[in-house]
């Protein structure tokens, strides 16, 4: 596979910009990739010495390295959104390559497992997000979706939208169909 060739490339540069606090990288894809990004499963060796299951991702778009860092806790005080970065950076190898080495999640992808649990918590963490990326609002304006908006407009508009409780079924919109 051409993604396990590039990352196994370039992972000695990967270990060298982390000075060696990686430990050897296990390659993967998942079914919900849908762009051309190399991942791996490693684990990252914090400065009092506890090892922490983490992913590697590169190449990461600037817009996507550059909220990730913004949305850290230490930038705001709305608790954890994103995965804890571990280490970045924006080129790797010589090459115009951003990556990031950020904290493995522990459950998996959201899906009928959750058993509607899914709903509250995307609800909450949507809140936080919106209000932590209020603090960059000027810097928001350069980021617009694919129909002009700004992100943090957009995600607005979603995070104010009118919801109500459906017991079996979680939140779902007003005036939506539930079958």
């Amino acid at each position: 596979m051409a993604e396990d060739q590039i990352g196994t490339a370039l992972a000695p540069a990967l270990v060298s910009a982390c000075e060696s606090r990686i430990s050897p990288i296990r390659w993967f894809r998942t079914d919900w990739q849908a762009g051309g990004a190399v991942t791996g499963f490693t684990t990252y060796k914090t400065d009092d010495e506890v090892e922490r299951p983490a992913v590697v991702k590169f190449p990461v778009p600037p817009q996507e390295l550059q909220w990730l860092r913004r949305l850290q806790p230490d930038q705001h005080e709305h608790g954890q959104i994103v995965p804890q970065l571990f280490a970045s950076g924006e080129a790797l190898a010589g090459y115009d390559l951003a990556w990031v080495i950020m904290q493995q999640l522990e459950h998996g992808p959201l899906d009928g497992q959750w058993h509607g649990a899914e709903f509250d918590l995307l609800v909450n963490v949507a809140g936080r997000f919106y209000a932590a990326a209020e603090l960059h609002r000027d810097a928001a304006t350069d980021a617009r979706d694919h129909e002009g908006r700004e992100p943090a407009v957009a995600l607005h508009r979603v995070v104010r939208a009118p919801v109500q409780q459906q017991p079996r079924h979680g939140l779902v919109p007003l005036g939506a169909r539930v079958d």
